[in-house]
């Protein structure tokens, strides 16, 4: 902001749409892309409309996409709506954007994190490189560490002790080590994974809401 002598704004977007909102320079919350397209937030777990200031699934009907058109489009994206705070007149704008939703983490009682509470939890955390972060089954995890020559047993207790803490007195909690976590093909990182949902046959799938 300071070298460019102008605003700093973050967009939301996907590859399937388009640009589908972008934040406010007076508030930390993104103004919806509603004359291009038309926003549902549906509940986690069914296809109802979810309260303000609930974790809901966003989903979009693209209302000019003429080649492809994207009818109650499931974008697999995660994110709380509310009320605007600042001066623009809108409806309803983004007040927090998670990640996707088969990237949750659920903790051993089954009630869904945001991915945040991990990233939190490691980033206080010295002498860490990389990290991945996986939920193997209902109470199993497995944390992989690429790590400094430094890093010490202690470090990894104490790593265990704060996740034990938001995921459960019965967590089972893995560390392992590796030189370099791989990036995807898309050239991003995938550092929260949920393979437990995965095995249960994608509990949500992405597509088309009925």
């Amino acid at each position: 902001k300071k070298v460019f002598n102008s605003n700093i704004v973050s967009r939301y977007a996907n590859e399937e749409n388009g640009i589908l909102g972008q934040e406010c320079i007076e508030k930390q919350e993104f103004h919806l892309n509603t004359s291009s397209y038309y926003f549902e937030f549906l509940k986690l777990d069914e296809d109802k409309k979810a309260e303000k200031g609930e974790l809901a699934r966003i989903v979009i009907t693209d209302l000019y996409n003429y080649a492809l058109p994207m009818i109650r489009y499931d974008t697999g994206d995660l994110a709380i709506v509310g009320d605007a705070t600042c001066d623009i007149k809108v409806n309803a704008v983004i007040k927090e954007i998670f990640g996707r939703k088969v990237d949750l983490i659920y903790n051993t009682e089954g009630e869904a994190l945001s991915p945040h509470a991990i990233t939190n939890n490691m980033w206080n955390t010295q002498n860490i490189k990389q990290f991945k972060f996986t939920q193997i089954s209902k109470d199993e995890y497995v944390i992989l560490l690429n790590v400094e020559k430094n890093f010490d047993k202690e470090q990894e207790k104490e790593i265990k002790e704060k996740f034990i803490k938001i995921l459960g007195n019965n967590a089972k909690i893995k560390i392992e080590y590796t030189d370099e976590i791989p990036v995807l093909a898309s050239g991003k990182r995938r550092y929260i994974e949920n393979l437990y949902k995965w095995r249960l046959k994608n509990n949500y799938n992405f597509g088309v809401v009925k």
